[in-house]
C-alpha cells in the first residue's frame, strides 16, 4: 500500500513538472505552451519567444496580449512582428538592426491576439 501511495506521487510531481506518462495525459505546462504556440508563428529560427501575456498597458481597457521575443542569432537582424486585427487583417511593425541579446516587444489590444515573426539579415538604412 505504502508503495504504490509513493509511485502515484511521484507520478502526480512528475505531471506538474510537464513529464507524463505517454497514455494521453496532458499537464498545464503544456497546455500553456501550446496556447502559446498558436498564438505565435516563429517563421525564423534567429529569434525565440520570451513570454505571451494576456496584459497590454497600452490598451485603454487593459485588455491585450504582449509578445516578448529574444534575438538568439549571432549576426544582426532586421525583425517583422506582424499582428492580427479584429478585422483578421495582418500588420506589421519592424525593428531594425537588433543584435543577440536584443529584446524586442509587441503588442495588440485583441484578448487572443495572433503574431507572426520574421527576420533577415539586417539592413543598412534606419
Amino acid at each position: 500500500m505504502k508503495l504504490s501511495m509513493t509511485f502515484m506521487r511521484l507520478l502526480s510531481f512528475a505531471c506538474v513538472l510537464g513529464f507524463c506518462p505517454a497514455n494521453g495525459w496532458q499537464s498545464f505546462a503544456q497546455d500553456t505552451n501550446k496556447k502559446q504556440n498558436d498564438q505565435v508563428k516563429m517563421e525564423s529560427n534567429q529569434v525565440e519567444l520570451i513570454e505571451v501575456s494576456a496584459v497590454a498597458g497600452q490598451c485603454t481597457n487593459q485588455k491585450g496580449t504582449t509578445l516578448r521575443l529574444k534575438v538568439t542569432g549571432s549576426n544582426a537582424v532586421d525583425v517583422r512582428v506582424y499582428s492580427q486585427t479584429l478585422r483578421a487583417r495582418w500588420v506589421f511593425a519592424d525593428y531594425k538592426n537588433k543584435k543577440q541579446g536584443d529584446e524586442v516587444t509587441s503588442f495588440t489590444c485583441l484578448e487572443k491576439g495572433k503574431f507572426k515573426v520574421q527576420t533577415r539579415a539586417a539592413s543598412d538604412t534606419t
